[in-house]
């Protein structure tokens, strides 16, 4: 009799136990997935005449390197509003169709809370050399502002809201937007797919992975002085790429245009793809070379430097397959323990 009663109360305390774990691992799933951030990309392809952008597989692509960005930024960027009388700014950038440098007052004039604005379209990039070509182009607009505009107004364009965008050095990035040129040469192969459910074809560079490349540097990577101001000797001094990779990282000296820049991790760096799911290694993201018939992430290393560069990143964009295993194996416990209880 007694052994039956403590097995009876071991049992009850089993079930309480698999129901506290299942509770806590619904809670851990519900605030892991939920989209915590706001940051939205709104790409403008009125600077396409070139026709890139022509097919919808091509806008559908894009959006879905933007929307990996969306799930793990968590900043908050204050919206860019002009009055028409004394707050007035001009965004600067390269059009993406023609290269040519672009003035505009007041435009784009739609830049909201948490929005970043990115023209995008297509022109001949050439060649890196005689068997590479330069497949995309992405920059971190400028802006002016004039003179009499208020400082409150000033620093909002400057800065966005990101308080360590105006210090001296900067520590934070707060940017309107910008451009990005796609290589639209003929003798370019390129991959247009957002669910990849087919393979990459032979030979051919996959869209996504260039889109997600360019769309970093817009974001700031490789170009923002809360970048510039860590690099040193050529290397990246960040504390998170230091921690991430056990030391600065080296950078590669690349050249365009005749200007020479320190934008990207050297070439051969691997590491894991930043997700929860999947560790498995690759070439970083930010570096200069990209491979024919892959699809590349952003690695570990690669959020570590935009969050160098200020950026807040949610932790876990995706819940662990081995938790939703663990809630199902927990389910199952339950109702089979129950099942067990009530027989006796």
């Amino acid at each position: 009799m007694a052994t039956n009663t403590y097995n009876k109360i071991n049992i009850q305390s089993i079930i309480s136990s698999l129901r506290i774990i299942f509770a806590m691992s619904f809670a851990f799933i519900f605030i892991s997935s939920a989209k915590v951030s706001a940051i939205s990309f709104n790409f403008d392809y009125n600077m396409d005449m070139n026709g890139f952008f022509n097919d919808q597989i091509r806008k559908d692509t894009l959006n879905k390197a933007a929307n990996y960005y969306e799930t793990i930024l968590i900043d908050h960027l204050s919206a860019i509003t002009p009055d028409g009388f004394k707050n007035n700014w001009f965004s600067e950038f390269h059009a993406p169709d023609t290269g040519m440098l672009v003035q505009q007052l007041n435009h784009p004039s739609d830049i909201m809370d948490d929005v970043i604005y990115i023209y995008v379209g297509g022109r001949p990039l050439g060649k890196t050399s005689e068997n590479d070509f330069n497949l995309g182009l992405g920059e971190r607009g400028g802006y002016k502002v004039p003179a009499e505009a208020d400082q409150s107004f000033k620093d909002t364009v400057q800065a966005r809201g990101q308080a360590g965008a105006l210090t001296n050095p900067q520590i934070d990035v707060g940017p309107w937007g910008g451009s990005i040129a796609f290589n639209n040469d003929a003798s370019v192969k390129w991959f247009f797919d957002p669910t990849l459910k087919e393979d990459i074809t032979k030979d051919s560079f996959d869209f996504f992975s260039v889109a997600l490349h360019e769309i970093a540097h817009v974001l700031g990577f490789g170009n923002a002085g809360a970048w510039n101001s860590k690099v040193v000797d050529g290397r990246f001094t960040g504390i998170n790429t230091r921690i991430r990779y056990g030391w600065s990282v080296p950078l590669e000296r690349t050249v365009f245009d005749s200007n020479i820049a320190f934008g990207h991790y050297s070439s051969g760096i691997i590491d894991s793809v930043y997700c929860t799911y999947d560790k498995t290694p690759q070439n970083v993201a930010m570096d200069t070379l990209f491979s024919d018939e892959i699809r590349e992430y952003l690695t570990e290393l690669d959020v570590a430097g935009l969050k160098d560069i200020g950026w807040q990143i949610k932790a876990k964009p995706v819940p662990e397959p081995s938790t939703i295993a663990m809630i199902i194996v927990g389910v199952a416990g339950i109702k089979l323990l129950k099942n067990r209880f009530k027989s006796k």
